[in-house]
């Protein structure tokens, strides 16, 4: 090995980092199977509600992992992104509030008594969606209510989106614009849970609001690690194969001069010469 082809693969070595982009699309394909398989396994399996749906049940115990996650990743993200980025703390606050929000905020450590809403102490958003069914059940207005709660969260949402794309084009924001997308997405989670609360009073409600709210604390994740991303990392096969095809692509040059030469400059013979 000559000393002038070390350099290329000392580059190569430290060109190929982690493949942030890979692993947000992974996670998010997990995130979405595990969330149809909880939802067919409460359909089908009438034993397994009570586990899958209850305050502590395994939806619970998700949301509350999830939000730690986002924590821990959106620090990372933020450390990541410019020094100057206005949003850059966004995910790790709402992810610190929604893990504050999973665990009651501690109510119940220093005896405090909580806002009753239709008889149900207030202690999460997901305690606000049964009191806020129980409150609705008793006036009858409750579905009416939820469906157009959600219709406007679906549209307000949409339209936040979008102002929001259009507002961060000419300024420094958390990173590329699908992770706005992503933290609209999740803020329309968390705000439908307890929309979703107005149906009724009844354990199938309970547990849409819960595993919605499971998917708004996914969803920060997902967004902290495209955040996280900033394009300097390698992102899918593309990325993780340039280093070494750059390196071929050089070698192949090197050989070029030495075998075209002979067609692109022939030499032409002169009679008598």
């Amino acid at each position: 090995m000559t000393p002038d082809s070390a350099p290329p693969r000392r580059h190569a070595a430290r060109a190929t980092r982690i493949p942030v982009a890979d692993v947000t699309a992974a996670f998010a394909s997990v995130f979405a199977a595990l969330s149809l398989a909880i939802a067919a396994a409460y359909a089908s399996v009438p034993a397994l509600r009570s586990w899958l749906g209850s305050e502590y049940g395994l939806v619970a115990w998700f949301t509350r992992g999830a939000f730690t996650g986002a924590v821990i990743v959106g620090v990372w993200a933020a450390r990541r992104s410019p020094s100057d980025s206005n949003l850059r703390w966004v995910i790790p606050t709402v992810a610190a509030w929604g893990l504050l929000d999973a665990t009651h905020y501690g109510l119940g450590l220093i005896g405090t008594h909580p806002l009753e809403i239709g008889g149900v102490a207030v202690t999460s958003t997901n305690s606000l969606a049964d009191g806020l069914g129980r409150w609705a059940a008793e006036l009858g207005i409750g579905p009416g209510l939820a469906a157009s709660g959600l219709i406007a969260i679906v549209v307000l949402g949409y339209s936040l989106a979008r102002r929001a794309r259009s507002w961060a084009s000419g300024r420094v924001m958390l990173t590329e614009p699908r992770v706005l997308d992503y933290l609209a997405l999740a803020g329309c989670c968390i705000v439908a849970t307890p929309i979703i609360g107005l149906f009724g009073v009844v354990e199938a409600v309970g547990f849409a609001s819960r595993l919605t709210m499971m998917s708004g604390a996914t969803l920060l994740v997902v967004a902290a690690l495209a955040a996280g991303d900033h394009r300097r990392t390698v992102a899918g096969w593309r990325g993780r194969i340039r280093p070494w095809l750059d390196e071929r692509t050089e070698s192949a040059r090197a050989l070029e001069p030495a075998e075209d030469s002979a067609v692109l400059h022939p030499r032409v013979f002169h009679p008598g010469n």
